[in-house]
C-alpha cells in the first residue's frame, strides 16, 4: 500500500518528470554521437553554435518568466494576508454579538485560503476555493443586514473591508496559473533535443570522454525541470507556502493554526 500510495504521490510525478526529460536527452545526445562521420565537424560547429544559443536563450526567457509568475503568486498571497487583517479591525466597529460572528467567518476564511495555498492538488485547491468564497459571501450577508439595520458610515466602512477581502482572491486566481503556454514548451523541447543531439554529434569519440557527454544533457534537463516545478502553480516542488496568512492568523487570534508550516520554505503536498 505504501509503495503505491508513494506512486501516486505529487512527488513521484516530479521525479518521473525528472526522469523523462533527463532520459530523452541523453538519448538524443548518444544519437548524436552515434551519427557523426568525418569531414563535416565545420558545418556540424555552425550549427550546433546557433542552437546552442537559441536554445541558451528560450530557456533564459523562460526561467524569467516562470520566476515573474512566482512573484506574482507570492505578491497575491501578501495582499490576502494584507487585506484579512485589514477586515478584522474594521470588523470591531461592529456591535456585539455581529461582531463576534463576522470575526469568526473571517478566521474560517483564512483558515480555507491557508489550506488553498498548502493543497498540491488542482482539484483540492478548487474545493478550497469554493469553500472560502461562500464564507466571505456569508461574511458580506451578515455585515449587509447589519448595515440595513444601523446603515453608519462605519458599518459602512466595514462594508468595504469586506468587499476587497473579496477581490484579493479574485486577483490570486488571476495570476494563479502557468505563465509559459503549451506551445512554447514545445519550442523548449525541440530546442533542447536539437542541441542535444549536436553536443553528442560534435563529441569526440576519443575512450573515456562519455562522461563528459552526460553534463550537457542532464544540466539542461534540471533547468527545464525546475522551470516546470516554478510555473505551475500549487503543485510542483517549488511553491508559494502561506507564512503570511499563517502568520497574520497568529497574530489575531493568539493561536496556533494545527497543522500549520512553521519551518521557512517548508512545503506539504497533500491535506492531512
Amino acid at each position: 500500500m505504501l509503495f503505491f500510495t508513494l506512486l501516486s504521490s505529487p512527488r513521484a510525478d516530479d521525479a518521473l518528470m525528472l526522469v523523462v526529460l533527463m532520459t530523452g536527452l541523453l538519448l538524443c545526445a548518444f544519437l548524436g554521437r552515434t551519427s557523426r562521420r568525418a569531414g563535416q565537424d565545420a558545418e556540424a560547429g555552425i550549427v550546433h553554435g546557433a542552437v546552442l544559443s537559441l536554445s541558451g536563450l528560450l530557456i533564459g526567457f523562460a526561467f524569467s518568466i516562470s520566476v515573474n509568475g512566482f512573484a506574482a503568486r507570492e505578491q497575491a498571497q501578501v495582499r490576502e494576508a494584507l487585506s484579512a487583517g485589514k477586515a478584522w479591525q474594521y470588523t470591531g466597529l461592529l456591535p456585539e454579538p455581529t461582531r463576534q460572528t463576522a470575526r469568526q467567518f473571517l478566521m474560517d476564511w483564512m483558515n480555507d485560503r491557508i489550506h488553498f495555498f498548502r493543497e498540491g492538488t488542482s482539484e483540492g485547491g478548487r474545493i478550497w476555493i469554493q469553500m472560502a468564497q461562500v464564507r466571505q459571501n456569508r461574511l458580506w450577508q451578515l455585515i449587509e443586514k447589519e448595515a440595513e439595520l444601523t446603515p453608519t458610515p462605519a458599518v459602512m466602512s466595514v462594508l468595504t473591508t469586506v468587499s476587497e477581502l473579496g477581490m484579493s482572491q479574485q486577483q490570486t486566481r488571476a495570476v494563479w496559473r502557468r505563465q509559459i503556454p503549451d506551445a512554447a514548451w514545445c519550442v523548449l523541447l525541440l530546442f533542447a533535443l536539437s542541441a542535444s543531439f549536436l553536443a553528442g554529434y560534435r563529441h569526440p569519440r576519443e575512450r573515456g570522454m562519455k562522461r563528459v557527454l552526460l553534463f550537457f544533457p542532464v544540466l539542461t534537463a534540471f533547468t527545464l525541470f525546475m522551470i516546470v516545478e516554478i510555473d505551475i502553480p500549487g503543485e510542483g516542488i517549488i511553491r508559494v507556502t502561506p507564512d503570511d496568512l499563517e502568520a497574520m492568523m497568529g497574530t489575531l487570534t493568539g493561536n496556533n493554526l494545527p497543522g500549520a508550516i512553521r519551518e521557512p520554505g517548508a512545503y506539504i503536498h497533500h491535506i492531512p
